[in-house]
């Protein structure tokens, strides 16, 4: 299904990632956590998802990313599902 990044509020514990297996994870300076990584269907997205809910952390994105090469370079698509706050990058 593709590659996605989701970013919850608060940096959660090591013991607590290991629940998103498959998912990387990275704790950031704003205090935040991104889980990223690619999800084979939207069952495995969903389940992710409810994990979140189930631990009570709040959700603050949810972004599907495309990554392609082309003539050499890296073009890098966004496609923002769910955001809260702030602006749309790569």
């Amino acid at each position: 299904m593709g590659y996605y990044e989701i970013v919850v509020d608060s940096h959660m514990e090591r013991k607590r990632l290991k629940d998103f297996a498959g998912m990387d994870e990275k704790l950031l300076a704003d205090g935040t956590t991104l889980l990223y990584g690619n999800l084979k269907d939207q069952s495995e997205l969903f389940s992710v998802l409810i994990k979140i809910r189930d631990m009570n952390l709040v959700l603050l994105s949810v972004r599907k990313m495309v990554v392609e090469i082309a003539k050499g370079r890296e073009i890098c698509e966004e496609k923002l599902i769910l955001e809260n706050e702030g602006e749309q990058s790569c």
